[in-house]
């Protein structure tokens, strides 16, 4: 809502690139209508004026957000651990085949020497909808003791074209103990 007084015989324009369309806008054309007094507390000559419409065209785009990985705060080398993961889907559309890793990293940076501790398909998961997932996973013998994270990747490989590439990162940091 805008709130301007306007002259007689003036006119103001009102300029937005910006809009948020909802997650469940429906693809194709749409349209966006703009109201003058909408609330008719202007009385008017002619009250049949103040409404126009603008077409847009809402296009399939799609966004996967990892969201959460929760793990106990200390886990034991070489034993196994059961964790929970959550992403969302913040498109409009479902999202299918995504590709999900659970990674261990001995600091907050991810590398590709880290070492993979799970790796599994999503089937599907709906617009506007999130996916929770539990995996067991086991930090190899070979990790040092001390701080280190779990990390949850969603779409690793960027393989599905996203407007948003870098919130598929989601991480834990925990204590790694001698079994």
């Amino acid at each position: 809502t805008i709130t301007q007084n306007i002259k007689a015989g003036a006119s103001y324009t009102f300029r937005s690139t910006t809009l948020k369309l909802p997650v469940n806008a429906p693809v194709g054309l749409r349209y966006i209508r703009a109201f003058a007094d909408s609330t008719k507390l202007v009385i008017e000559s002619n009250e049949n004026n103040n409404d126009t419409f603008h077409k847009i065209n809402v296009k399939k785009v799609l966004d996967l957000k990892a969201d959460s990985v929760v793990t106990p705060s200390v886990l034991v080398r070489g034993k196994t651990a059961l964790i929970t993961y959550r992403f969302s889907n913040l498109s409009q559309v479902e999202i299918k085949n995504i590709k999900v890793r659970l990674v261990y990293s001995i600091d907050s940076k991810l590398t590709s020497t880290d070492p993979l501790l799970r790796a599994s398909t999503i089937v599907r998961v709906l617009g506007g909808k999130s996916f929770s997932g539990r995996a067991s996973i086991k930090i190899p013998a070979g990790v040092p003791a001390g701080e280190g994270y779990v990390f949850l990747i969603v779409d690793p490989s960027n393989a599905i074209k996203e407007s948003v590439e870098n919130n598929n990162t989601a991480g834990r940091k925990l204590i790694i103990v001698k079994d």
